[in-house]
């Protein structure tokens, strides 16, 4: 049946997107937990759809992308003392410091959601 797809495509297929990497870096991050985090796995999903809003960040690539996200989830929540640990360089093969620039895009897409959220919630209220 995939051959039959993959025919009916004429082998014509897209990228992996950033949810794609998302997943299996979540999955990565959870093993040093006992259960695995919700909040952690939502957050990601959630600045990842962010991340589509942003023009600037259509440099990066998509795994560069989902790892930051994972980076930015991981520091919101404060899971741990660092947000990013030896395990996920090597596993990921991306240093802290190659997610500065796309991090720091991704925190000022939350920042401006939350503002948004807040300045609406008073405007709900107002109107009641």
């Amino acid at each position: 049946m995939e051959a039959d797809v993959l025919k009916s495509l004429q082998f014509e297929m897209g990228n992996p997107i950033v949810k794609i990497f998302l997943r299996r870096f979540t999955g990565i991050a959870q093993e040093e937990y006992k259960s695995p985090n919700l909040q952690l796995e939502f957050l990601g999903y959630y600045l990842s759809e962010l991340s589509i809003l942003d023009y600037s960040r259509v440099k990066f690539l998509h795994s560069l992308v989902a790892s930051s996200v994972l980076f930015l989830s991981r520091f919101t929540l404060q899971l741990n003392a660092h947000s990013w640990s030896a395990a996920l360089q090597r596993y990921l093969e991306y240093k802290a410091s190659d997610l500065k620039e796309c991090v720091f895009i991704l925190h000022d897409l939350q920042l401006s959601r939350h503002r948004l959220e807040s300045c609406l919630s008073r405007m709900i209220l107002v109107i009641i």
